[in-house]
């Protein structure tokens, strides 16, 4: 049976706020990695930065996820590589939807002035 997984805060930005992207026009990409306990760790490598969102080389996206401990973990690489795919088509649907498409158009990509994201 499959461990319960709470969403992470990277993972709901990108479902929550479709209309947030990067300057390429991204709004969350995510890796898989051995973890230091031998587990496979799902971790984004685009963080909310202020009011945007910022790509970040692999390697500084796997040292500040150990830092922040916001990965989802799973016994194989496998497993975290098809829920990174699953998460991938759930963020098309939101971006599809209708509301998805409000709120991309009625926001510039990458900027929300109301807030700022840490995630």
């Amino acid at each position: 049976m499959p461990k319960s997984r709470s969403m992470k805060d990277w993972q709901k930005r990108g479902l929550e706020h479709p209309e947030l992207r990067t300057k390429a026009n991204e709004s969350t990409r995510s890796r898989v990695d051995q973890l230091p306990n031998g587990k496979e760790g799902l971790y984004p490598t685009i963080r909310a930065r202020g009011p945007g969102l910022e790509r970040l080389t692999d390697e500084r996206a796997y040292a500040e996820t150990l830092k922040r401990g916001d990965y989802v973990e799973y016994d194989t690489a496998e497993e975290g590589v098809a829920a990174s795919k699953a998460h991938s088509w759930a963020l098309g649907r939101a971006g599809d939807s209708p509301m998805g498409k409000f709120l991309a158009s009625q926001t510039p990509i990458g900027k929300r002035e109301d807030e700022e994201r840490t995630d």
